[in-house]
């Protein structure tokens, strides 16, 4: 009788323990990006930080968040995702499709959650949105690219050929075509021609210049990505110059003078992908986490640029828009 009290009382403690030795656990998540050429930290991060601490995972005590990145070079970015894969980390979180693509490579077995990679379907990054498969899951970036297009015509209705600015490092080479047809399909059904205008890495900006002046374009439409951002001011400052009308797919693009943006909130999706790890390193699956889509696209509008380009705004589209910036 008495072993068998001895015995019930050591099965009620295993779990005690064990929950003992697990609230003392350190978990280590990495985070993989493209990165910049001066090295400068991604604001995602920071967004992150603070979904995680809301989670209970605070730096210092239960988390260590290593970020790694390529140098602003997508060629570097295998590498950095094989160092994060050889720490051991419990998840890694990714920004952007490059960072997404390449750590998926390097690992089948450690978790991985991109905060935001446009149709992860169609790129073959997950099987599907409801049943993503494998060690993936995340947030979908519906950039809004058709919508953008829309709205463009709706500011600049007597551009006529558009030159859509992309990362090619960014794009796979399977992807790419996919992604230009329906880009094209939608601009065609809007009176648009669509002039593809690819940037290899930061050397390269001067030659799409060149290549916007010498196709006439008179509207352009700028894919998010961290090499073009790094190179903002020169897109922004030549199109200005040439009175090309820019839609973009992120505020912060509008804010430095794109006559307009359209776009999820990407910071959101950082703060939300913290959810998802927690689940993660409570013992969640990837495969059993659909991946999730944004909610909230903010339209945002430069009158600044609107009036230096001689565009009058629509009433009826500041209306609609989330921000003026005047």
């Amino acid at each position: 009788m008495r072993l068998g009290a001895l015995l019930l009382a050591f099965l009620c403690l295993v779990p005690a323990v064990s929950m003992a030795q697990d609230a003392g656990r350190v978990f280590r998540v990495g985070f993989l990006w493209l990165g910049a050429a001066d090295d400068a930290p991604p604001a995602a991060v920071d967004s992150f930080r603070a979904g995680m601490r809301e989670s209970g995972y605070v730096e210092g005590g239960n988390l260590v968040i290593e970020v790694r990145d390529g140098h602003g070079r997508v060629d570097l970015l295998p590498s950095a995702a094989a160092d994060l894969v050889a720490l051991k980390v419990d998840a890694i979180v990714t920004a952007g499709t490059a960072a997404t693509i390449a750590a998926k490579s390097a690992t089948a077995d450690i978790p991985i959650v991109f905060g935001g990679t446009a149709d992860p379907v169609g790129r073959g990054v997950v099987a599907s949105l409801a049943h993503p498969g494998g060690n993936v899951t995340g947030f979908s970036r519906e950039l809004g690219i058709d919508k953008a297009l829309d709205l463009l015509k709706e500011l600049a209705p007597s551009a006529r050929r558009v030159g859509l600015v992309y990362h090619s490092g960014n794009m796979p080479t399977t992807y790419l075509p996919v992604f230009m047809a329906e880009r094209a399909e939608t601009a065609n059904s809007l009176g648009l021609t669509l002039t593809p205008l690819p940037v290899r890495d930061s050397g390269d900006v001067d030659a799409t210049l060149g290549a916007m002046q010498s196709n006439h374009v008179d509207g352009a439409l700028i894919v998010n990505d961290t090499l073009l951002f790094e190179n903002q001011a020169r897109l922004l400052a030549f199109t200005l110059e040439h009175g090309i009308a820019t839609a973009c797919l992120a505020a912060y693009w509008a804010k430095h003078g794109c006559l307009f943006s359209y776009g999820e909130d990407s910071s959101d999706n950082y703060h939300r992908a913290a959810t998802l790890v927690a689940k993660i390193l409570g013992g969640a699956k990837p495969t059993d986490l659909p991946v999730e889509q944004g909610t909230t696209f903010p339209l945002v509008i430069n009158l600044k640029t609107a009036k230096a380009l001689g565009i009058t705004v629509p009433q009826s589209l500041l209306a609609r828009a989330d921000e003026v910036i005047e």
